[in-house]
């Protein structure tokens, strides 16, 4: 996997928890996707990452990029697919991180500005600005088919910094990678009774 997947990989803890403003409480990220309305997933049956077969080689993987690569090859595999030094299909990831800054203002100019100043607190009242700095995360999953190079399906992950999710980072991972393929074309077939789920260990 190339070096500058690698070290975007380190952000990928970053970039997957919501936290709500004011109140210490914490959601999961906003999910979106977009798949190729005429794909169809039941002729593939294998596949790789991209970045990995590009390189020709392993190379390095920090901690967050192997529990990703991990946790998409789970949901993979418990779709049916098979990882394949051939494959039909090759996944690729990015992980971006942003600053951004929020300001609410409660005068007039800021929310409650449709009062139009006709009314409004009576003296002694303040009425204030808050500056919110945060840094937001966004990762991307893309699958891919190999043999035409089209994209076939993305999964999209946005997030607020959270930092019980920089220290949490395998969990972290393997929440949001499932509820990204949550959207997924193909979904994980049921287990026959007494049988592991596909990608389980028994």
């Amino acid at each position: 996997m190339s070096m500058s997947v690698c070290k975007a990989a380190r952000y990928l803890a970053l970039a997957v928890a919501l936290v709500c403003v004011g109140a210490g409480c914490q959601t999961g990220p906003t999910i979106r996707s977009n798949v190729d309305p005429g794909a169809q997933f039941s002729r593939y049956k294998t596949f790789d990452f991209l970045e990995q077969r590009e390189s020709g080689k392993p190379g390095y993987q920090s901690f967050g990029a192997q529990y990703l690569v991990s946790a998409i090859t789970r949901e993979m595999e418990a779709r049916g697919f098979h990882r394949h030094e051939n494959p039909d299909l090759l996944v690729n990831f990015h992980v971006q991180k942003q600053d951004k800054v929020q300001v609410t203002d409660t005068g007039y100019s800021g929310y409650y500005g449709y009062r139009g100043g006709y009314y409004g607190w009576g003296a002694g009242i303040n009425t204030s600005t808050y500056v919110d700095s945060y840094t937001e995360g966004t990762l991307n999953i893309d699958v891919v088919e190999a043999a035409e190079h089209k994209l076939l399906w993305e999964g999209i992950a946005v997030g607020r910094i959270s930092e019980r999710a920089q220290n949490n980072l395998q969990p972290t991972i393997d929440a949001v990678v499932k509820q990204v393929f949550e959207r997924f074309p193909v979904q994980p077939s049921a287990p026959a009774a007494g049988q592991p789920a596909p990608g389980s260990s028994q």
